[in-house]
């Protein structure tokens, strides 16, 4: 991070979520399993091994999102950066997609089976 970005750590759920269905039709990316979902309209980025695989940006981000439905989520965290919640959700294979909250109206909804809903509006 740069010098001077306040980061914090607002919740982190580490569990083992399967993944039953994870689709991407621009803007709107989905990712849910029995008991659980996720949506969001923001602008994602999946990285590996501290490279950038792909984001939300290219042009078959649909393909190469479904490169991860065959994964778990082993942990969701929320971080608030410089006063902005953002979502990290980290998968089986070391990979992790970075949810950013940059502007108006982006949005997130993470529901999951322990009664724990967070809906991030900007």
């Amino acid at each position: 991070m740069n010098e001077g970005v306040k980061v914090e750590r607002l919740k982190t759920v580490s569990t083992q979520l399967k993944i039953q269905l994870m689709e991407y039709s621009a803007p709107c990316l989905t990712i849910s399993g029995a008991g659980w979902n996720f949506s969001t309209l923001n602008p994602w980025r999946v990285l590996k091994n501290g490279q950038i695989c792909f984001t939300s940006d290219v042009e078959n981000a649909a393909d190469e999102i479904g490169g991860l439905a065959s994964l778990d989520i082993r942990s969701i965290e929320v971080l608030k950066i410089d006063g902005v919640n953002d979502l990290i959700i980290r998968f089986s294979d070391g990979a992790a997609m970075h949810v950013t909250s940059m502007g108006e109206g982006e949005e997130w909804v993470l529901n999951l089976s322990d009664n724990f809903t967070w809906v991030e509006v900007r």
